[in-house]
């Protein structure tokens, strides 16, 4: 399953972007239109992604927002891949080893809602260093530490999305066996749930355990995130990785579905606060088998 290397994401991106621009410049799609010779309804499928802008295209739109000509070859740059957002390229040798993520960064920083399910890992985006640090270096076995440790830093660096002035909503359910797992040592694990606790009072923030009482549910079948955004013409994303690659969901009846199958596995978790407890049950049950070893 590998990524879809030509997928309309580059293009949402970068019709966001013109978007942008045009109503930077008070400029209506007649107008534009009427500069390009072409019909409005044209800028509009660009502007949403649904059909690519060539480099003519953007650049003569550029000229017409008043873009100075230094800084249009960047936008135009959009129409072959979408840049990474602010500090991350201090981690692009990283980034474009995992080429997955050079698609997924610019989705999950531009976000209004990200509505992640896990079956057997605590999400990145609520991962403490340490239980990164564990987690990366079991499933990496061939990493050295040195680059284990800058892709600690670059998982701790991202979860700052989730201290912005204007944060994204953020659902994460998971398994209970993410929970039980032992990744690293007890004192990382412990620290760990101490950490969901904190996330978890965060306002914009809800987190959910699906109980192994809930018996078989939906979400067995696999882990999944579905990134959400505000503009109306920027339908919804589904993000699915494996070992084996990564896929992005655009059909909006396999998006529905997914939408629907995280509805259900909700309906199967516990509430925001019986999560707490549950949580703080398991940090009890982790202090007296210490006690007892």
């Amino acid at each position: 399953m590998a990524t879809k290397k030509d997928s309309t994401l580059r293009r949402r991106y970068l019709g966001n972007e013109l978007q942008r621009l045009r109503e930077q410049a008070k400029k209506k799609l007649d107008d534009v239109a009427d500069y390009m010779n072409c019909s409005p309804a044209k800028i509009s499928r660009i502007e949403g992604g649904h059909v690519g802008a060539t480099a003519s295209d953007v650049r003569d739109m550029l000229e017409y927002y008043g873009v100075p000509r230094a800084e249009r070859e960047k936008y135009v740059a959009l129409t072959r891949r979408p840049p990474l957002p602010g500090w991350w390229r201090l981690y692009s040798d990283l980034i474009e080893k995992d080429e997955w993520f050079r698609e997924y960064g610019p989705l999950e920083d531009r976000a209004s809602t990200l509505r992640v399910f896990e079956n057997t890992l605590i999400p990145g985006l609520l991962q403490t260093a340490d239980y990164a640090r564990a987690l990366l270096s079991a499933r990496r076995p061939t990493t050295s530490q040195t680059d284990i440790d800058r892709h600690v830093q670059f998982r701790i660096e991202r979860q700052a999305i989730l201290r912005r002035e204007k944060p994204p909503s953020y659902i994460a359910v998971f398994d209970e066996a993410a929970l039980r797992r032992q990744v690293g040592t007890v004192d990382t694990m412990r620290a760990q749930l101490q950490y969901l606790i904190h996330c978890s009072e965060l306002a914009h923030v809800t987190i959910q355990v699906v109980p192994f009482s809930s018996g078989a549910y939906i979400g067995q079948d696999g882990s999944f995130n579905i990134l959400s955004f505000t503009e109306p013409h920027n339908p919804d994303v589904v993000y699915i990785e494996s070992t084996a690659g990564s896929l992005y969901l655009e059909k909006s009846e396999e998006v529905q579905y997914q939408i629907d199958a995280f509805a259900l596995i909700r309906k199967a978790a516990l509430s925001k606060q019986e999560t707490s407890a549950f949580i703080r049950i398991l940090m009890s049950e982790l202090r007296e088998g210490e006690k007892n070893s």
